[in-house]
C-alpha cells in the first residue's frame, strides 16, 4: 500500500510538471509503426486522441510542409546511426492555430534482427518563439532608426566587443562596419581606449 501510495504521488509529480512545462511524452514502435503519447501531446497538438491514427506518419501530416523533409532527415538519422533526435518544427493544429514545437528523442533499444523503439518528448516552444520574433523585430526597427540617425553610433557587450556600429561611427574610423565587429574597443581605436 505505501509503494502504491509513492508510485501515485510521483505520477502525480511528473503529471503536474508535463503540463505545466507544456512537455508531452512520445514512444515510436518502428515496427508496428505505433506512436503513443501522453494526454499532454495531444492537449498541445490539438488532436482528438480517439481520432488520431497512431502512426508516425498521422503525426508527420501535421509538421509543416517545409519542415517535414527536416523531420525524415531526423527519422533517418536516428534509425541509421542511433544518434538522438532534435528538431524544431512547426504544427497546423486542427483549429488552424500554429504551434511551435521541439522534439527529442532517443533510441530506446535496437537488438539484433529487431526494430527499433524511440522514446521521446515533444515541448511547446510557441512563445519563445514568438519572443524571438518580437526581439528580431525591435532589432531591426532600431537598427532603421540608428543608420538614419545622423550622428555616430556603436554598441559593445560587456566584453567591450563591438556588436554594432552605424555606418557614419564606422566612416569616423575610417572602417566598413563589418571590419569593426566582434573586435574590442582596444583593437579598434587603440589600447588607450
Amino acid at each position: 500500500k505505501e509503494a502504491e501510495d509513492t508510485w501515485r504521488a510521483s505520477e502525480e509529480r511528473l503529471r503536474l510538471a508535463l503540463a505545466g512545462g507544456r512537455i508531452g511524452v512520445w514512444e515510436w514502435d518502428e515496427g508496428s509503426d505505433r506512436l503513443s503519447c501522453s494526454p499532454e501531446v495531444f492537449a498541445i497538438t490539438g488532436l482528438d486522441p480517439t481520432l488520431f491514427g497512431g502512426a508516425l506518419g498521422d503525426y508527420a501530416r501535421l509538421i509543416h510542409p517545409n519542415d517535414r523533409a527536416g523531420f525524415q532527415t531526423q527519422i533517418e538519422n536516428l534509425l541509421a546511426a542511433g544518434d538522438g533526435l532534435e528538431f524544431e518544427h512547426r504544427i497546423g493544429r486542427p483549429d488552424g492555430g500554429v504551434r511551435w514545437l521541439m522534439c527529442r528523442g532517443e533510441l530506446s533499444h535496437r537488438s539484433a534482427g529487431r526494430a527499433a523503439r524511440v522514446l521521446g518528448i515533444v515541448i511547446d516552444i510557441t512563445g519563445q518563439k514568438q519572443i524571438e520574433a518580437d526581439l528580431r523585430k525591435r532589432q531591426q526597427a532600431l537598427e532603421l532608426v540608428v543608420r538614419h540617425y545622423p550622428g555616430t553610433v556603436a554598441r559593445v557587450d560587456r566584453e567591450l566587443r563591438y556588436r554594432y556600429a552605424s555606418p557614419q561611427y564606422s566612416e569616423c574610423l575610417g572602417l566598413k562596419p563589418y571590419a569593426m565587429l566582434g573586435r574590442t574597443l582596444a583593437e579598434v581605436i587603440g589600447a588607450e581606449a
